[in-house]
């Protein structure tokens, strides 16, 4: 899915016919030699990569800031995810988790995991988690 996504974006962004090589080897870094999905792409590598990058500053700079803390903050960045934490006293709990954004002037889109998270004895005596993602898919949000 994110090859598709990528591919699709920069389609938009881009001549597809002119920058074939240039969005398959953003495609193939983005998706394919970078394997963490929380890794940060600077200004400087996505230039190198080839993208029309600019350099914000003053307001435009705070507001990029702000927009980035929103998602983070939506999406939990900070937070270790820990099933267990999330159970708490309960032996099942259904849950909703956003994790990416798109935006445009009129909508905003979240891709949402749907699932269940359930509490399992292991044979040890410890208390596992059991995630069971049910549904994944792209929603619009309502602001």
């Amino acid at each position: 899915m994110a090859k598709t996504l990528s591919e699709k974006l920069l389609r938009l962004h881009m001549k597809p016919k002119r920058d074939e090589r240039k969005i398959k080897k953003i495609i193939d870094h983005l998706t394919g030699l970078i394997s963490i999905h929380n890794y940060p792409v600077t200004r400087d590598e996505a230039k190198d990569l080839g993208l029309n990058v600019e350099f914000a500053t003053g307001g435009m700079e705070d507001a990029i800031w702000a927009v980035y803390e929103s998602y983070a903050e939506d999406i939990e960045l900070g937070k270790p995810y820990n099933p267990l934490m999330l159970l708490g006293e309960e032996n099942t709990r259904t849950f909703e988790q956003k994790a990416a954004f798109i935006e445009s002037g009129q909508v905003t889109h979240a891709f949402l995991f749907k699932g269940v998270i359930q509490k399992s004895a292991l044979p040890t005596g410890q208390v596992a988690a059991n995630v069971n993602i049910q549904s994944s898919s792209w929603e619009e949000i309502l602001p």
